[in-house]
C-alpha cells in the first residue's frame, strides 16, 4: 500500500506541474479566440467559428485539467487514508477544493462563451432581417419605377393610336412586358440577396 502510495504521489506531482502549464496554454489559446470573436471588424460568420471554437478548447480544458487534479485528489487521499496525519488530511481537502476550483473555473468561461453564442446568434438574425429589408425596399423602388414607365406608356398608346384592336394589342403587350420585367427584377434582387447574405456570413448556415 505504501509503494502504491508513493506511485500516486509522484503522479500527483507530474499532474500539478501539467496543470499549471495547461492553465497558460488554454488561456493563450482561448483568448485568441475571444479576439477574433470580439472585433466587430470581422464578420459574423468568423466571429461565430471563433466562439465555437473557444467552446472546444474550454471543453478540452477542462477535462485534461479535471483528469490531472482527480489524480492529485487521489493520491492526497491514498496518503491521508495511509498515515492519518493532520498534515495529510489538510493536503486532502485542499486538493478536493482545487478540483471543484478548477470545475468553477470552467464553468465561468463557459457561461460568458454561452452568453456571446446568444448574442451573437441575434445579431445574425438582426443582419438577415436588414438585408432582407434593403432587399424589400428596392424591390418596390423598382416596382414603382416599372409602374410609372406603364402608366406613361399607356398614356401615349391612348393618346396615339386611334384603332381600337391595335390600341388594345399594344396595351396588352405593354402589361406583359410590365410582368416579365418584374419577374426580371424579383430573379435579380434574389440573386443579390444571395450575394450579399454570403458576404456578410460567409456561407454560414
Amino acid at each position: 500500500q505504501a509503494k502504491a502510495v508513493v506511485i500516486l504521489n509522484k503522479e500527483a506531482k507530474e499532474s500539478e506541474a501539467i496543470n499549471q502549464g495547461l492553465i497558460e496554454q488554454y488561456d493563450i489559446q482561448a483568448e485568441q479566440q475571444r479576439q477574433i470573436r470580439d472585433d466587430e471588424r470581422n464578420g459574423i460568420a468568423a466571429r461565430i467559428e471563433a466562439n465555437n471554437k473557444l467552446k472546444g478548447i474550454l471543453e478540452e480544458q477542462s477535462e485534461k485539467m479535471t483528469e490531472n487534479a482527480q489524480k492529485i485528489r487521489d493520491a492526497a487521499k491514498a496518503q491521508y487514508e495511509l498515515s492519518g496525519l493532520d498534515e495529510d488530511k489538510l493536503a486532502y481537502i485542499q486538493a478536493e477544493n482545487e478540483l471543484m476550483a478548477i470545475n468553477a473555473r470552467i464553468t465561468g468561461m463557459m457561461a460568458e462563451q454561452k452568453s456571446n453564442d446568444l448574442s451573437l446568434d441575434k445579431e445574425r438574425i438582426e443582419i438577415g432581417n436588414e438585408l432582407a429589408m434593403i432587399g424589400a425596399n428596392e424591390f418596390i423602388r423598382q416596382r414603382m419605377e416599372n409602374d410609372a414607365k406603364l402608366e406613361e406608356q399607356m398614356r401615349f398608346i391612348s393618346q396615339e393610336v386611334t384603332n381600337e384592336d391595335e390600341r388594345n394589342a399594344l396595351i396588352s403587350k405593354a402589361r406583359l412586358e410590365h410582368k416579365i420585367a418584374m419577374i426580371d427584377v424579383a430573379e435579380q434582387e434574389k440573386q443579390e440577396m444571395i450575394g450579399k447574405a454570403q458576404e456578410f456570413f460567409g456561407g454560414l448556415q
